[in-house]
């Protein structure tokens, strides 16, 4: 099955009030997997800015955030030594550990950087790639002493005090479970001659 994004471009046309012709242009991306679409706006009509965490990241950092570089190994928890003997799994900046609330069998924090903030645009290539492969590493360790755990899911939170969190788990969550769905209508359909 060859997995192809679409897209299909929409063209309105109106009148402002003076009765001056405008035309506004938006996109429509359909997954390949779920069917599922979004929308694009090209000119929402305002500049939209993001807000600025810059003083709620440094009215956080420092001696009270496990999160923080120099507390993370005295403040958070540890693996057993079966997923790994170090007790946290690392990659470059990133290091994986214990939720301490988690939400399934097998779960972990992904701290993405030692800075405590990270604004939306300092996000590196290099921190997202560790991230993802710390989280990787772990889901193939748990793979690999758990054979119910088949369903894995890598949720990013964003803001001070946030981290990317996986779970692991022999059952799926809804919308993963949707996506499975779908995706297994998908490729009946393409197989069909």
């Amino acid at each position: 099955m060859t997995i192809e994004f679409r897209k299909q471009g929409e063209v309105f046309s109106f009148q402002d009030n003076q009765g001056n012709d405008i035309e506004r242009k938006t996109e429509i991306r359909f997954d390949p997997l779920t069917g599922e679409s979004s929308r694009l706006i090209f000119d929402p009509g305002l500049k939209i800015q993001p807000p600025d965490y810059t003083e709620v990241g440094k009215e956080t950092c420092g001696k009270n955030c496990p999160f923080c570089s120099e507390n993370l190994l005295k403040l958070t928890p540890l693996f057993k030594r079966e997923i790994t003997e170090q007790g946290r799994i690392s990659q470059g900046s990133a290091v994986v550990f214990p939720n301490l609330f988690p939400y399934s069998k097998h779960n972990g924090v992904v701290i993405f950087s030692d800075q405590h903030y990270v604004r939306l645009e300092e996000f590196t290539i290099e921190m997202i790639k560790d991230a993802f492969l710390a989280a990787q590493t772990f889901i193939q360790r748990v793979a690999a002493l758990d054979s119910k755990a088949k369903h894995a899911s890598f949720n990013w939170n964003y803001l001070p005090l946030s981290g990317g969190e996986y779970s692991s788990s022999s059952y799926t969550s809804n919308g993963f479970r949707f996506t499975i769905k779908l995706s297994k209508n998908s490729s009946r359909k393409s197989t069909r001659v």
